[in-house]
């Protein structure tokens, strides 16, 4: 008998104790998130983007140019780079981050010249840093890039170039995009390759294109290695365009996010450290089924700076023989550092680099970049410089090719 009263007894306890539970849950929502990662394993809050503004377009204008950091990589030895970097972005109004190494401390196990494998550790090392520290998506430049006075105003663009070339992706395929969250650059990427110097589209695609761009160097005046042909056709030739990216050359500026990193070191570390980390990125961005997702700007966003003086100069893994020249940024019409003298000393306008530049001035604070809209190319081909040399400001013969 004493059982049998202690049955219905304990039913009564237990249902009491859960309908006490829930009424504490629902008060506590944060305890119970059953089946969510830890906060030590989840990405970092990005203090550089307002998760809060339905709109993180404005966010392209901050210190960091709506990323959660700006990272520049290069050689410690290197502190006239190191000087000349930071002057630079100074001018834009940009915090960078440092990441670099020495010469000699790059481990002799690894293959490939000394500085060639410098190069890979400064370029890996940052993106397991990325990776370590959960940093949401990180912009990388290299010590020698420049980019244009009016970076902010084209960062702006590029935002609105990139959400619409996701978006329309997904419609494609016949899913509509997840609203923006985390980012003003959108949320299906893994990186933005904004400063190639050379780079291909995938075939039958939306492009994002600018027309009347002032910030577009002349057609004589591009040293890319290779692009898409269109852009340099009658009637586009002061056009931008952005888009889905096959591959490039060179690792002067790109973006990724935290799973973008992590994906570039799963590749590079199949990879021997003597060949340049620019190859595995341009097979990842090459990749099927969009597992690696790259957008990319043509012409770039970030160019490559040339000291005065001989051009090995410039380089810190190969040395060209090439003669002496003038300094000059390629591909970068109204170039922040060889404005630097103009800017340090208050001026509000910035020259551009070649009379065949119009306008030949500008003033940064005022500037706007024009709109841009979306724009079908089907199977666009690829302009493919035999002779490449960045050095080089005159326009070489090329050859062309079907994008795949």
């Amino acid at each position: 008998m004493q059982r049998i009263v202690s049955i219905p007894l304990a039913i009564c306890v237990f249902l009491l104790y859960n309908i006490l539970l829930f009424r504490w849950q629902r008060g506590h929502p944060e305890t119970f998130r059953w089946g969510e990662k830890s906060p030590s394993t989840e990405l970092n809050s990005n203090p550089a983007v307002n998760l809060e503004k339905p709109d993180l377009l404005q966010d392209t204008q901050n210190a960091t140019l709506g990323f959660e950091r700006v990272f520049a990589v290069g050689f410690g030895d290197r502190t006239d780079k190191r000087d000349a970097m930071a002057m630079a972005a100074s001018f834009v109004r940009m915090d960078l981050d440092w990441a670099g190494e020495r010469l000699d401390s790059t481990p002799g196990k690894h293959r490939g010249r000394p500085d060639r494998r410098g190069s890979w550790f400064a370029h890996t090392n940052v993106l397991q840093q990325i990776v370590d520290q959960k940093v949401h998506s990180a912009l990388i430049l290299e010590d020698d890039a420049d980019w244009d006075i009016t970076l902010k105003a084209q960062l702006l663009e590029f935002a609105r170039g990139s959400r619409a070339i996701q978006s329309a992706k997904q419609a494609q395929r016949g899913r509509n995009l997840r609203p923006v969250l985390s980012s003003p650059y959108g949320d299906d990427w893994d990186m933005l390759w904004v400063g190639p110097c050379g780079i291909t589209a995938r075939g039958e695609q939306p492009f994002y294109a600018i027309p009347n761009d002032p910030t577009v160097p002349p057609v004589s005046r591009r040293t890319e290695y290779e692009h898409p042909a269109f852009a340099d056709e009658e009637g586009m030739e002061q056009t931008r365009f952005f888009f889905a990216s096959t591959g490039g050359v060179c690792t002067t500026g790109y973006a990724v996010t935290y799973e973008g990193a992590r994906k570039i070191l799963a590749q590079l570390s199949m990879m021997p450290s003597n060949q340049p980390v620019d190859v595995a990125y341009s097979a990842l961005c090459g990749s099927s089924n969009d597992y690696f997702r790259c957008v990319a700007s043509y012409p770039p966003l970030i160019g490559i700076w040339l000291q005065k003086g001989s051009s090995d100069l410039n380089s810190d893994i190969s040395d060209s023989g090439s003669p002496p020249h003038e300094a000059y940024s390629s591909g970068i019409v109204y170039s922040t550092r060889v404005n630097a003298q103009r800017l340090a000393a208050g001026k509000q306008t910035c020259l551009a680099q070649w009379e065949d530049a119009k306008p030949s001035e500008i003033d940064s604070a005022t500037f706007t970049s024009p709109r841009g809209h979306l724009v079908q190319m089907e199977r666009p081909e690829t302009k493919i410089k035999p002779s490449h040399s960045i050095a080089s400001n005159s326009a070489d013969a090329y050859f062309i090719r079907q994008a795949p």
